[in-house]
C-alpha cells in the first residue's frame, strides 16, 4: 500500500465513525422525548426505598428500554430509571394517583400491561409479571386483573 491509499482509508474510516456517532445521537434524541416529558413532570433525584426490580424492559411511549430499567415500588409512587449502555435517562417518580387506565398489550411477544398516566397522557408498558407485583399499590379502579 502506498501513502495515498492509507490516507483515503483513514479518511473513510473517520467518516464512518463520525456518521455512526451522528446516527446514535439522533436516535437518542428522537427516542428520549417521551421519557424527557415524563421526567419534566415527575423528576426526582432521590431513589425511594421500596421493593426493587432490576434490569426490566419498559416502554415509555415509543421509547423502548430493553433490560436496563430499574423499577422501585414505593409508598410515594413508582420510580423508574434507565441505565443503558448508550441511553441513560433520569429517574422519575410517578405518584400512584397519576395512573389513569390499564389495558393489555404485547411487549416482545409477551403479555404486557399498558398503563396510561399523567396529563397529557403518556403510556407506560411493562411485562405483566412486573405489573402483578405493583398492582396492590395502584389506585382502586386499577387493582383489577387485566
Amino acid at each position: 500500500m502506498n501513502s495515498d491509499t492509507l490516507l483515503y482509508l483513514a479518511i473513510g474510516c473517520a467518516g464512518v465513525v463520525v456518521g455512526a456517532v451522528a446516527v446514535l445521537l439522533i436516535l437518542r434524541r428522537r427516542c428520549s422525548r417521551e421519557w424527557g416529558r415524563l421526567a419534566a413532570q415527575f423528576a426526582t433525584e432521590n431513589e425511594p426505598t421500596g421493593k426493587e426490580f432490576n434490569r426490566h424492559t419498559v416502554k415509555v411511549g415509543p421509547d423502548l428500554c430493553r433490560h436496563c430499567v430499574k423499577v422501585v415500588v414505593a409508598d410515594p409512587g413508582l420510580y423508574l430509571r434507565a441505565n443503558g449502555f448508550i441511553l441513560r435517562r433520569p429517574g422519575v417518580l410517578v405518584p400512584w394517583d397519576q395512573f389513569r387506565d390499564v389495558s393489555v398489550g404485547k411487549l416482545d411477544l409477551n403479555n404486557a400491561a399498558v398503563l396510561t398516566l399523567g396529563h397529557p397522557a403518556t403510556t407506560l408498558m411493562m411485562p405483566m409479571r412486573l405489573y402483578e407485583r405493583l398492582r396492590s399499590h395502584m389506585p382502586g379502579h386499577l387493582r383489577r386483573r387485566v
